[in-house]
Formats: C-alpha cells, sequence, structure tokens
C-alpha cells in the first residue's frame, strides 16, 4: 500500500486561489489517490483562510487596544492637567490632550479596527464549523467506500468536495461584505459631517 503524504502548506499573504491539481480521465482508473489530492487541496485553501484571517485579527486587535489604551491615557492626562498645573498656566495643553484622545478614537473607528478584529474571530469561528463538519463528513464517506470504492461512493466524495469549495468562499465573501457595509456607512457619516460643517467665509445667521 503506498503512502499518501500531504504536502507542505507556504503561510501565505492573501487568500488568492491556489492551481487546482490537475486529474486526467486515466486518473479515475484508481480513484482514492485522485479524491485524495482534491481533498488536500480544498483542505488546505480552508486552513489557509483560517490561518489568514487568524493573523489578521492579531494585528488589528493589537492596533485596537493601543489605540484605545492611547486614548484613556492622553483623556485622563488631559483632565488631570488643568488640576496639577498652577492657575495662571495655560490650560490649552489640557483640551490638547483630550482632542489627542478623540482623534485616537476616531482613528480606531474608522478603519474598523476593533470591529475588523471581531468580524475576523467570527469568520475563523464560521470556517472552523465548516471544515469540522467537511473532515467528519468525509470520513463518513470514506467508510462507506472501505466496503468497495463503487461509482457511488467517488460521486459522493465528489459532491462533498464541491459543496466544500463552494462553502469557504462563500464565508470569506460574506466578511467581505460586511466590511464593505461598514466602510461605506462610515464614509457617509463623514459627508454628512462635512456637509454641515461650516465653510470659510461664511457666517452664522
Amino acid at each position: 500500500m503506498t503512502k499518501l503524504t500531504l504536502p507542505r502548506r507556504r503561510k501565505r499573504r492573501d487568500l488568492r486561489p491556489v492551481a487546482s491539481p490537475i486529474v486526467q480521465p486515466a486518473d479515475w482508473a484508481e480513484p482514492e489517490p485522485a479524491l485524495h489530492r482534491l481533498y488536500v487541496l480544498a483542505e488546505g485553501e480552508a486552513l489557509d483562510a483560517i490561518d489568514w484571517y487568524l493573523e489578521d485579527k492579531r494585528t488589528k486587535r493589537r492596533a485596537s487596544r493601543l489605540l484605545r489604551a492611547l486614548a484613556i491615557v492622553l483623556a485622563s492626562a488631559g483632565g488631570i492637567y488643568p488640576l496639577a498645573v498652577r492657575a495662571d498656566a495655560d490650560v490649552a495643553w489640557g483640551y490638547l490632550l483630550l482632542g489627542a484622545a478623540g482623534v485616537c478614537l476616531a482613528f480606531d473607528r474608522f478603519f474598523g479596527l476593533s470591529s475588523a478584529w471581531m468580524r475576523d474571530m467570527a469568520t475563523v469561528n464560521r470556517l472552523r464549523g465548516t471544515l469540522l463538519r467537511f473532515q467528519h463528513e468525509w470520513a463518513a464517506a470514506a467508510l462507506v467506500a472501505a466496503a468497495g470504492a463503487d461509482e457511488a461512493s467517488v460521486r459522493m466524495r465528489l459532491g462533498l468536495l464541491q459543496a466544500f469549495a463552494v462553502e469557504v468562499p462563500a464565508q470569506i465573501q460574506q466578511e467581505t461584505e460586511s466590511w464593505q457595509g461598514e466602510f461605506a456607512s462610515l464614509v457617509g457619516q463623514l459627508d454628512v459631517t462635512g456637509s454641515h460643517s461650516p465653510r470659510p467665509g461664511t457666517e452664522a445667521s
């Protein structure tokens, strides 16, 4: 019996699709190796997506926590400064510190760092659940095929591969659409705020 070895997965910076292994008609004379190659590809795509979202989550979580911690420090300093300095000192620095804290929070909100890493984690959980279900269904189908790899068992596993190959990109697309909707909403809020801001050279009536 030939020992099947899994190819080494390389860490990818993005979620571009990879080339599918070429399965020739002659390969289906012995369907198990062909099915194994297709399974490894499908499972690897899901694992790569999970790894990508986990790494993205870590980056955005660190940035979000840093900005929020900095906002707390600046806001605290801005509130304490007028109390700590002499009565005749310039208290403008206190307002400047409070303004800087607000900028940190606005930066976090506009770039969606806090919400992004939460979305990443939700996507990871969905992908993990999908992968686990696929692995269990594949194991059950392999058990059926153990009695004899007839055409029905081969088609059943091909159907599992097809469904899994569609579901993983659909979940990635769902997260992307959530990000697009959130970003469009923030841009719309900025446009509304800008339209209500007084223009230079105008006076309030």
